[in-house]
């Protein structure tokens, strides 16, 4: 079955994760993707971190995921027959998407303005660290630097009195990819009504507030910044991680709180739920830090697997209303119909890749799209 994208038009002047990243999700969904790369290529093709090196790596097994499906040429856009290359290419594309900073789009001809001026019906994407407007426009911008640190993403996971974690590699860029493909995919929905093209943009650092918009809010409202989580005293003592006793780690979510008189039974901690020190939200916040030390006591009892198995058991039917009951056996059946149409769905997406795998490997390894 034909991707959705089939017969769209992808020109990518970018490097590195977030819009390379984009571009493959759009190859996946069928467009044709021509990457253009420095004469040197895209840096990320080369990066390779101590453990890589160490290993006699040859380039970094990590640019692949992010440019699967398309074809590639390398030029230099600072000559002249290059560049005009480029922008021929570009003529002939449905959609253009760049983290080139404004500075050097600009220059090289290949800003939204140049672009749309030859053809209005262009789909233009401008990515960047810190935006398209003001005085950090043409600063460089890593998800390191723009997403985690300056949205204050690292900031809200550390523990008190503890430095920032250290976030693992592109983690922030391919949270950033999917808004990115939606701003494209919105942009080309509109084109076949109006038959107009436009430009989308978004940064790094946008994302990352995106992502703290919770936080931001409460900031917003109660003008106190959000404090760091302390594993041991935590706000809501029911979504904490806790230690089995293998010394692995589970992550606790029992947000409902019907659920609370649940875990006690599944703990075999029947009455905790009703010691006054536990028994509403507002004395589980209060009494955080001794009911974290219940729950740390009673975890660390079970190994993890034992856990595992533990919860995903059916909930004790003894300890359930007759409207709860009904409610879960309702959500069971909901999630066995949802699993079953993403099984299938996930079936005929693997067979639509193998088959146009093949049809790639088939294909002349050119950069010349067909005539528009």
């Amino acid at each position: 079955m034909p991707g959705p994208l089939t017969g769209v038009r992808v020109v990518e002047v970018a490097t590195w994760i977030a819009v390379p990243a984009c571009g493959a999700l759009m190859a996946d969904m069928g467009a044709s993707v021509i990457k253009v790369e420095p004469q040197t290529g895209d840096v990320w093709r080369g990066t390779r971190d101590v453990r890589g090196a160490a290993a006699g790596w040859q380039g970094n097994p990590a640019f692949e995921p992010d440019n699967r499906g398309k074809r590639s040429i390398a030029v230099n856009l600072d000559n002249p027959d290059a560049n005009a290359a480029v922008r021929r290419l570009v003529r002939q594309a449905d959609v253009f998407i760049t983290n080139l900073v404004r500075g050097r789009r600009e220059r090289y001809g290949l800003s939204y303005e140049a672009l749309s001026a030859e053809d209005p019906r262009l789909v233009y994407l401008a990515f960047s660290g810190y935006g398209e407007e003001g005085p950090e426009r043409d600063r460089l911008g890593f998800d390191f630097t723009a997403y985690w640190s300056r949205a204050g993403v690292i900031e809200s996971m550390a523990e008190p009195g503890m430095p920032p974690p250290m976030p693992r590699s592109s983690q922030g860029d391919h949270a950033t990819t999917p808004l990115l493909l939606a701003g494209v995919l919105a942009a080309l929905y509109e084109r076949d009504r109006s038959g107009q093209g436009q430009q989308v943009s978004s940064s790094l650092v946008m994302s990352g507030l995106w992502s703290v918009t919770s936080d931001l809010q409460r900031t917003l409202l109660t003008r106190q910044a959000p404090q760091r989580a302390n594993r041991d005293a935590p706000p809501n003592p029911l979504g904490n991680r806790y230690r089995a006793g293998d010394g692995r780690w589970l992550m606790l979510v029992t947000l409902a709180e019907a659920n609370w008189p649940r875990l006690c039974v599944a703990l075999d901690r029947r009455g905790l739920e009703h010691d006054p020190r536990y028994a509403t939200p507002v004395d589980r916040n209060r009494n955080s830090r001794e009911l974290v030390a219940v729950l740390d006591a009673e975890f660390a009892k079970k190994m993890e697997e034992q856990n595992k198995k533990f919860f995903a058991d059916k909930p004790d039917e003894s300890t359930l209303s007759p409207e709860m009951k009904e409610h879960y056996e309702k959500f069971e059946k909901m999630i066995k119909e949802h699993t079953d149409k993403f099984n299938k769905k996930m079936r005929d997406h693997s067979e639509h890749f193998k088959q146009k795998f093949a049809e790639l490997l088939e294909q002349q390894k050119n950069a010349q799209f067909p005539t528009k």
